[in-house]
């Protein structure tokens, strides 16, 4: 995005949110290329945040220490106060996997390994957070390897009206399910745009009323790519893809969207692919939506589901190559 003058500049080695502190309400910040970790802000009235090419906001902290314990690796003072919600997906023995309920996602050279409940089912790829005795352990040797543990919920949440936030990486956010990276539900008037929302645990965002959502790429987001409530909001030509990696049920909610409780949603010229779920669902309360000009495809269940909502224009969609998983 441009960069108008008088923008207040971030580094990654300061502190963000004691930044916007020391601004009053209506300033355009803007952050420097880096990643700036912790970042966790709660927008005010007319607040814009804006990021320059290779900006990245990451709820991820590295993990350092390890030490070889009873065959596998572990490293301790990793205390967290989150807590989880969801429902997980059965496992091809006909158990229920548990671990999607917890926000936390572990991260080597970038890829997520999958958590799992107890230390008997560690394995390479695998990892186990002793919540008890606050200690993390891995499956593999973590020598050589870039090992990130994200604990922060979210980079931005709030209600403040008139926001903007563009241009920005914002990944590895430990948000629960139903809430996203971006968390504005209550707010009016947000813009989000441009940017890149990927490997957060729950919605990469969340909407709120009015909100615009624009141009953004959406993937490889635990739980959902774009969901949430809000009336008069717009999603427009954003890359919604590759979401749901963290282990839910599909039949309760994970895919690429899922909009519930909205009148006057606009959702149009959205590229929706290959997410594990549904494609593009509106469930519960969707009054007058206009679902156009979308190409929904390879979704592993139903491309575009309109369910318990009534008033909906569905046209000049293509659907095609949904619903083979």
């Amino acid at each position: 995005p441009a960069i108008p003058g008088g923008a207040v500049s971030i580094s990654p080695h300061q502190n963000a949110a004691a930044v916007v502190r020391r601004h009053p309400g209506g300033t355009t910040f803007v952050f420097e290329p880096g990643v700036h970790r912790g970042v966790s802000i709660s927008p005010r009235r007319g607040d814009s945040y804006l990021g320059r090419p290779g900006a990245i906001l990451s709820g991820a902290h590295e993990l350092e220490g390890f030490t070889a314990r009873d065959g596998y690796w572990a490293v301790g003072g990793q205390s967290s106060e989150l807590f989880g919600s969801g429902g997980c997906e059965f496992l091809p023995d006909g158990t229920r996997y548990r671990a999607c309920t917890h926000p936390e996602q572990l991260f080597v050279d970038g890829q997520t390994w999958r958590q799992v409940s107890s230390i008997d089912e560690l394995a390479d790829g695998r990892w186990f957070f002793d919540y008890a005795r606050n200690r993390v352990y891995v499956g593999a040797d973590p020598a050589g390897h870039t090992i990130e543990l994200s604990t922060v919920p979210h980079a931005f949440v709030g209600s403040a009206p008139n926001v903007r936030i563009a241009g920005l990486v914002i990944e590895r956010y430990a948000n629960r399910a139903q809430t996203g990276a971006i968390e504005a539900p209550g707010s009016s008037g947000w813009v989000v745009e441009t940017n890149e929302l990927r490997l957060n645990h729950g919605f990469g965002l969340r909407i709120g009323h009015g909100m615009q959502v624009l141009d953004n790429y959406v993937h490889h987001n635990g739980q959902i790519g774009v969901g949430g409530i809000g009336n008069n909001v717009v999603v427009t030509g954003n890359e919604i893809a590759y979401n749901h990696t963290a282990g839910f049920l599909e039949e309760w909610e994970a895919g690429g969207t899922k909009i519930v409780f909205t009148k006057n949603l606009v959702f149009r010229w959205n590229w929706v692919h290959h997410n594990s779920g549904r494609g593009v669902w509106t469930d519960i309360d969707n009054v007058d939506s206009l679902i156009a000009n979308n190409l929904v495809e390879w979704n592993t269940r139903g491309g575009i589901v309109h369910e318990i909502s009534y008033d909906a224009v569905i046209r000049d969609n293509v659907a095609r190559n949904n619903g083979l998983g």
